[in-house]
């Protein structure tokens, strides 16, 4: 692989990672048919996958509360990361 330069032309970038792309379209077009002819299975791995981005979020907000300015606001975004949380 090789490595592309910030001033390279726009033209060369693409054709050097145009067989990656199709590679990928593909990847996600075979995903996509596959989610179609289950839809159970994707629901539920939506359903993970969305409940663990809103547990790191809650996470983060909690750790982000020592980090603020004042009690009030601090206080605020950790009991909103907690909710989150739960």
């Amino acid at each position: 692989m090789e490595t592309i330069s910030p001033n390279a032309d726009p033209i060369d970038v693409l054709k050097q990672s145009s067989g990656s792309m199709i590679v990928f379209g593909i990847i996600m077009a075979c995903l996509g048919v596959l989610a179609i002819m289950s839809p159970l299975v994707t629901g539920v791995a939506i359903a993970m996958i969305l409940g663990v981005l809103i547990l790191l979020y809650g996470v983060m907000r909690a750790l982000c509360a020592f980090k603020a300015t004042d009690w009030g606001t601090g206080a605020i975004r950790f009991i909103s990361g907690a909710v989150s949380i739960v």
